[in-house]
């Protein structure tokens, strides 16, 4: 605060904060995670708050988007949700980036003309936000502001198709290689949970479940009581991205860890979602972050170094373990929800030891 002249709290602002992660996450470099610079983004929007609910800081700034495009970005997802299909984990990407770029747009354009709209306005905004971020978050960035100067050419408030000028870095198909656990690591992983305490027994049934079954982690958070049929050892899953269910077998461990939460571990509560809070007032989990505060949580207790650190980690380790096992690409597909036969290709790439069997053998020359 002293570096940037604030000798009192009042004048704190979010840019103060990202400045300050930004100084640290350059001074950590490799020391510092992902995801320990999402735990430290995190303190700092609760500090906030605090912050403004005492009266110490301003309130924070109305959303310029709102006011200089009111209804635009809803009419967008909306068009998404309807027209293309597009489910709300997919959304998510479109409702932040898109945001963002109509409040760059809102402050830089006059009386909100979208006829004053150039490239290099655009490539303000794209460039410094692809710079230094990974693959994934580019690919997002890039499909927001594409897909909405696609809607505001199709809606006729822009005259020209600027999404020509609009190029990402190249992506190519099947080019990534999947993270994925070995078998020791997953068994040290579920034994490191301490199933005594109530929490660790919910921690513990949501690390099975995603380890035996490969679910998505908005999967887990969507699951209900009433999915649970006891009788015909069933669990039913409802896809997060097709929206479609899928009926598996209730395995005895699971069907153990589930039977030890609900007794013994989940607190009274009349919500149906399976998992809850266990901080009062005990409700469900609302976003999919819950359940990768749970992997990474596990992770570091058990000590395993590994580059992604979230539930999709434990996914694709049960899909490299099928094809393994000699399962076809397109029973693994099925139980891990994929509509495309190209998404569990990857998946192949990680059977090093097959792949070592059917290897031919090169003759040494002789001398």
């Amino acid at each position: 605060m002293a570096r940037r002249g604030l000798d009192e709290l009042a004048g704190l602002t979010e840019d103060d904060a990202e400045a300050f992660l930004r100084r640290l996450t350059l001074r950590a470099q490799s020391r510092l995670r992902s995801s320990g610079a999402r735990s430290v983004r995190s303190s700092l929007r609760q500090l906030f708050r605090f912050l403004r609910a005492a009266g110490i800081v301003a309130p924070a700034p109305v959303s310029v988007a709102a006011d200089g495009f009111p209804g635009l970005l809803d009419e967008y997802l909306t068009f998404l949700r309807h027209h293309r299909g597009l489910r709300e984990a997919t959304l998510y990407a479109h409702r932040r980036w898109g945001r963002e770029f109509l409040q760059h747009l809102a402050v830089r354009l006059p009386r909100a003309d979208f006829s004053a709209l150039t490239v290099p306005l655009i490539d303000e905004f794209v460039r410094p936000r692809i710079r230094s971020a990974g693959r994934g978050t580019q690919s997002q960035v890039m499909q927001a502001v594409r897909g909405l100067l696609r809607h505001l050419h199709r809606s006729g408030r822009v005259a020209d198709d600027l999404v020509r000028f609009v190029q990402g870095p190249r992506r190519y198909s099947l080019a990534s290689v999947p993270t994925a656990l070995s078998v020791d690591e997953v068994h040290r992983l579920l034994t490191c949970v301490d199933r005594a305490s109530p929490l660790g027994r919910r921690n513990y049934a949501i690390l099975l479940l995603l380890a035996v079954y490969g679910l998505r982690a908005r999967e887990v958070v969507d699951l209900r009581l009433d999915d649970l049929d006891w009788r015909a050892g069933r669990v039913r899953v409802r896809r997060s991205k097709s929206s479609r269910e899928l009926v598996l077998p209730l395995t005895a461990a699971v069907g153990r860890a589930l039977v030890a939460y609900l007794r013994r571990g989940r607190p009274r509560t009349a919500h149906r979602e399976l998992f809850v809070r266990h901080c009062a007032p005990y409700t469900p989990f609302r976003k999919s972050s819950a359940v990768y505060q749970v992997v990474r949580h596990a992770l570091d207790h058990a000590d395993i170094a590994v580059a992604r650190r979230g539930p999709h980690v434990l996914r694709h380790t049960v899909a490299t373990q099928l094809v393994r096992h000699g399962f076809s690409l397109k029973v693994v597909g099925d139980l891990l929800g994929h509509q495309h036969p190209d998404s569990t290709l990857p998946y192949t790439k990680l059977a090093i030891e097959d792949l070592r069997e059917v290897a031919l053998e090169v003759p040494e020359s002789g001398r």
